[in-house]
């Protein structure tokens, strides 16, 4: 049987920085849903940010658990610089 303290949320919050916020809060929410995540992802991807697009990965899926891929050089780069220990943020060029 589920056994909640706090409240879930649902949320369309298009600022990643703020999703966090309200994710990783207070401790009285357990859970958020977001209706439109794969789009936010892709919108901050597309955008070029992708420290924060690696920060909402870390915040949500927690270090190591996830692998980021870019057919852009640069912005393998860019995250391997923002974020040096691979092993909590591996990232791979992808190849067309």
């Amino acid at each position: 049987m589920w056994s909640w303290s706090g409240a879930p949320l649902a949320s369309g919050e298009p600022l990643p920085s703020r999703l966090s916020a309200i994710a990783l809060g207070t401790g009285d929410i357990d859970c958020v849903y977001h209706f439109a995540l794969p789009e936010l992802f892709s919108a901050v991807k597309e955008t070029g940010h992708e420290d924060q697009l690696v920060r909402l990965a870390l915040d949500i899926l927690g270090s190591g658990e996830f692998i980021i891929t870019s057919p852009e050089d640069a912005s393998v780069a860019a995250i391997r610089s923002g974020f040096p220990a691979a092993e909590d943020v591996p990232v791979a060029l992808t190849l067309r």
